[in-house]
């Protein structure tokens, strides 16, 4: 059944009306195509449907509105783009896990249906080159750490100069990977932004900010060269 779902997402991603369908469910709540169907058209909803009649219940129907929100983001893109985003994650995948098994494990994982559309810029930021593959699957597990909470912290920490993260946040931002927290001999320098920090605010939330995480990282880099 696993694998069914998994082609069932592809199938799904790749539709040619997937904006007739977007604009036809509108404001609909998901949980309605349990009831009318409204959403049958999709592969992955008679999949799931499937699934429902052995017994769905509401950790199924969270899952399945969390990929149905992913999907739906895309209703801005063409077939074809949508065709060659799988292609080309297949590609950069090599060995590791495909387009359908990735993101079956990465949307079952993921706490909040807003992640869904994190997960899904992140997505549209690959296709258009703006980062790789490496940095898709780092933001996409910082992704998956982050405490959306702490969104509002980690944005001020970009925008507004020398501002102090609040302590509660600062380690969860850290093992997002979307700050750096430094130290020396033991001793805490503090957080710096980060390259991948930096690509997740201006590509994931749409911020304008101010790069510096390159010249810190060169700075850093030389100092580290005296020492030695």
């Amino acid at each position: 059944m696993i694998n069914e779902i998994e082609a069932s997402i592809e199938k799904s991603f790749r539709l040619s009306n997937l904006t007739d369908l977007s604009s036809d469910i509108g404001e609909v709540a998901l949980d309605a195509f349990l009831k009318d169907g409204l959403l049958k058209e999709i592969p992955l909803v008679g999949t799931i449907l499937k699934v429902a009649q052995l017994g769905m219940n509401i950790r199924d129907v969270i899952y399945l509105k969390k990929i149905l929100r992913f999907i739906f983001n895309f209703e801005d893109t063409s077939e074809t783009e949508r065709i060659e985003l799988i292609r080309k994650f297949d590609l950069d995948a090599k060995a590791s896990l495909k387009f359908g098994e990735y993101l079956t494990t990465l949307l079952e994982n993921i706490d909040s249906f807003e992640k869904a559309d994190y997960v899904a810029k992140a997505f549209k930021a690959y296709l258009l080159g703006n980062i790789v593959y490496t940095e898709l699957l780092r933001i996409n597990h910082g992704i998956s750490q982050l405490l959306l909470v702490n969104v509002k912290e980690l944005t001020a920490f970009y925008e507004i100069p020398k501002y102090v993260i609040d302590e509660s946040a600062l380690q969860n931002l850290g093992n997002s990977g979307f700050i750096l927290i430094s130290s020396s001999y033991g001793g805490m320098l503090g957080p710096t932004p980060s390259l991948l920090g930096e690509k997740f605010l201006i590509h994931i939330l749409n911020r304008n900010i101010e790069l510096r995480a390159e010249d810190i990282k060169k700075r850093n880099e030389e100092n580290r060269n005296k020492n030695n």
